[in-house]
């Protein structure tokens, strides 16, 4: 038993682990933000902001409601989206499409 122990001991320290670093999903998630929503006369919107220095896919989520539709957002930039008829819910958070 004890040279079965020392057997196991030995391939766990010469497996090797697999480090991960540098940006994740959740790093890449973080680019586009929710601003504020607004409505017009028939339609509301939401403001989303690219807060990375590359441009990125972006789409406003809405609570009960489908999510807008996908939009470039430039580095830095700002973008209006439309998220439905001015009785829809509004949205609620930015992510990446």
């Amino acid at each position: 038993m004890r040279k079965s122990l020392a057997h196991i001991a030995a391939l766990a320290l010469a497996t090797p682990v697999l480090v991960v670093s540098g940006s994740s999903t959740a790093d890449a998630a973080d680019c586009v933000e929710w601003v504020r929503n607004y409505t017009t006369s028939g339609s509301k919107y939401a403001v989303l902001r690219n807060v990375c220095g590359r441009a990125v896919d972006g789409k406003a989520v809405v609570n009960n409601w489908p999510d807008s539709h996908c939009v470039r957002i430039s580095a830095h930039d700002t973008r209006s989206v439309r998220t439905g008829g001015r009785f829809s819910p509004g949205a609620h958070r930015g992510d990446e499409c």
